[in-house]
């Protein structure tokens, strides 16, 4: 892989994420999802955090 790809990733895993921690935080447009779509919201978060962790732990082989 290369590094500018692992790179990128990261940068895009963490605005993903990011705006997922930001929709979790508005209650307001939470109570507007129905509890299918809240329950689908949370597995996405979930995943891109774990997908997130991959990533870091990819970037930082490229450190050392």
């Amino acid at each position: 892989m290369n590094s500018k790809i692992v790179k990128k990733r990261l940068e895009d895993l963490t605005r993903e994420y990011e705006a997922y921690l930001k929709m979790d935080e508005n209650k307001e447009d939470l109570a507007n999802l129905t509890k299918d779509q809240r329950e689908k919201l949370e597995v996405k978060k979930k995943n891109i955090g774990l997908s997130l962790k991959i990533a870091v732990a990819n970037t930082y082989r490229f450190l050392y």
